[in-house]
């Protein structure tokens, strides 16, 4: 029992399962009627949110156990260890937290859905800079999601200052 818990592989697998089980299920129970960007937003949230969180507590679980039974090698830090495992599983908890008030367009979610993946991208950048590339894309989509509602929002007041009769002057 012991060894599955300290295979990377399985923690990987079980983090891949759980994150695709809880996207099918948000997909078939709330997908319709919500726009593009919002569902990409959120699904790309749901998925990677669950997936960090997953590996990060399973990083956290498996460093517990070798430090507790001595198995861990001695060049190996703690130092570096448990901290790789936490910046992995806090930023996993705050994008799932952040998921409904994304899908109300919030501004506390949706700014802590961008810390989560700016959080990540610095991460992924200093250690394995390739992996980047994911949150980035969360990144992406979320500046398009808040693109698309601000609009809106500053349409009256764009309007009001296209009317100024002073407007291109000095």
């Amino acid at each position: 029992m012991l060894e599955i818990i300290l295979d990377k592989r399985i923690w990987l697998v079980v983090a891949t399962i759980a994150s695709f089980s809880a996207l099918t299920v948000h997909v078939i129970r709330q997908g319709r009627g919500m726009l593009p960007r919002m569902q990409a937003a959120i699904a790309f949230h749901l998925f990677f949110g669950l997936w960090f969180a997953v590996l990060g507590a399973g990083h956290l679980v498996a460093i517990t156990i070798k430090s507790l039974t001595v198995t861990l090698p001695d060049d190996t830090g703690l130092l570096f260890l448990v901290p790789f495992g936490l910046g992995l599983a806090l930023p996993g908890f705050l994008m799932l937290l952040s998921l409904p008030g994304i899908a109300d367009l919030q501004s506390s979610s949706c700014r802590s859905a961008l810390a989560a993946d700016i959080w990540l991208v610095v991460l992924f950048a200093l250690t394995v800079p390739y992996l980047a590339v994911v949150p980035a894309a969360g990144l992406i989509l979320m500046s398009l999601l808040v693109e698309d509602y601000a609009d809106p929002l500053y349409r009256r007041w764009t309007q009001l200052i296209r009317k100024s009769p002073t407007q291109g002057r000095e």
